[in-house]
């Protein structure tokens, strides 16, 4: 049988718009995507496509199409042999006659990607790219990959900012549309991606080097955000850098290369209201993340990112929340402002004011350098902290608030949208620290019993 639409199909091939071509269930099933283009030779109409996006799926039920070619799909469809369909409305919704030009421009591309053994490359993308003529036939197939985008995890403008420094780094995973190799992304094609498992099946498209990422990157996220921090966010910035598909700021920027360790000095600043804070003096628009052990930069104008050596060490202290004299639930409850907040799951660090001296004196004397998080051995439900203050205490227990529906000020409200469970090792291992209150339980106790809670 004729195909009266291949004109059409070859230019909708030649103008690059066949994308996302999937051979699967053994080469039974073919389905492809037709991108949105300009109006088509003759006029934009159902055969065509023209500006709108079309998916097409083509289905043989009784047989394999590994050994079928895209004439001997054309005649099988004649027989009512084959079923297909596309989003147009006229791809041959009866199964017999004339299909569109989209699914045969489908039908072409899985051919000329994969060669008429279709079966051999089930499950994986193809596309055919942009050429001209019959040299689209012979054209290499794009293919899709893992992009890793980042962005510093603070609030500040990182392109503006005058301190030169940003906090931990924020990863988005995005798989999209690349030429062969992976170097080249076509940033219209990406969309998110969602790491489920570390030992789950992956698509095709995630290589060795994808695999170990996401490992990595579930076994040491303790929330629901993916933000690299301390050795562990160093270490994965390092293999992701070495995937050749990591970006600063847009998919759309060239991709960051490692490079040599540059010098910095860093000193506190005095802003006009009197606090301080740190600033880093790095040549160019390189930005340091003081919250990656060791201290890396990352050069957005040179796509470069690297290690940072400091003239004189310097150890970043990330604290959990503080408690102590004067600012404790037993406080709360005395003044009647205490309140048991319930979202389930939810969990916070601690830290008593005590052990975080401690750890300053303690960083001091060793000249320690890098990030410690100084925190409790026991992240708890605040409506815990709650109720273990009342008892010893004799006041009365406050009603459980379905955090849900309770209403609270924003910034209350911001406070519980975090919901980590932060690791302390580095204390004892490297800066000596042995906490006085390891849970708030000792730190409540101790703050009722010697009657400082108060303040």
């Amino acid at each position: 049988m004729p195909d009266s639409h291949s004109p059409s199909a070859e230019e909708l091939l030649a103008q690059g718009r066949v994308t996302d071509v999937r051979i699967l269930q053994g080469g039974k099933v073919i389905t492809g995507v037709i991108a949105p283009g300009a109006e088509m030779p003759g006029g934009t109409d159902a055969n065509t496509g023209g500006h709108s996006r079309q998916r097409v799926y083509i289905r043989h039920p009784g047989a394999s199409l590994t050994t079928a070619t895209h004439a001997h799909r054309m005649q099988s469809l004649s027989t009512r042999a084959l079923q297909v369909e596309c989003s147009c409305g006229a791809g041959n919704p009866s199964g017999a006659g004339n299909p569109c030009a989209h699914v045969i421009a489908v039908s072409i591309a899985a051919e000329r990607a994969s060669g008429p053994d279709l079966g051999s490359r089930d499950s994986t993308p193809v596309s055919m790219p942009r050429t001209s003529g019959a040299a689209s036939s012979n054209a290499a197939a794009t293919q899709q990959r893992l992009y890793y985008l980042m962005e510093g995890s603070d609030t500040l403008d990182e392109q503006h900012d005058s301190r030169g420094t940003i906090g931990g780094l924020r990863l988005s995973i995005w798989v999209g549309q690349a030429t062969a190799g992976g170097s080249t992304l076509t940033p219209s094609s990406a969309q998110p991606f969602t790491a489920r498992s570390s030992s789950g099946a992956h698509p095709r498209y995630v290589d060795e080097q994808d695999k170990e990422v996401l490992r990595l990157l579930v076994e040491s996220r303790a929330d629901s955000t993916m933000t690299l921090s301390g050795e562990t966010g160093a270490r994965l910035l390092r293999k992701i850098v070495a995937t050749g598909r990591s970006r600063w700021l847009s998919l759309d920027a060239p991709a960051l290369r490692w490079d040599s360790p540059r010098n910095a000095k860093c000193g506190w600043e005095t802003l006009p209201d009197g606090t301080q804070r740190l600033r880093c003096d790095l040549k160019g628009t390189a930005r340091i993340g003081l919250e990656l052990d060791p201290f890396l930069y990352i050069d957005a104008a040179a796509a470069r990112c690297s290690p940072v050596e400091l003239a004189v060490p310097v150890a970043l202290l990330r604290l959990s929340g503080i408690y102590g004299p004067g600012r404790n639930a037993l406080v709360q409850l005395a003044d009647g402002t205490a309140r048991r907040l319930v979202k389930p799951g939810q969990i916070f660090n601690r830290i008593h004011v005590a052990d975080i001296a401690a750890a300053v004196a303690a960083a001091a004397a060793r000249k320690a350098a890098g990030v410690f998080n100084v925190t409790d051995d026991e992240p708890a439900p605040p409506q815990d902290v709650v109720a273990y203050a009342a008892e010893p205490a004799g006041y009365p227990l406050p009603p459980e608030i379905d955090f849900a529906t309770a209403d609270l000020p924003p910034m209350v409200r911001s406070f519980y949208g975090e919901n980590k469970r932060v690791g302390n090792g580095r204390l004892a291992a490297d800066l000596g620290v042995t906490l006085a209150y390891p849970t708030y339980r000792e730190g409540i106790a101790a703050l009722w019993k010697d009657g400082s809670w108060r303040g």
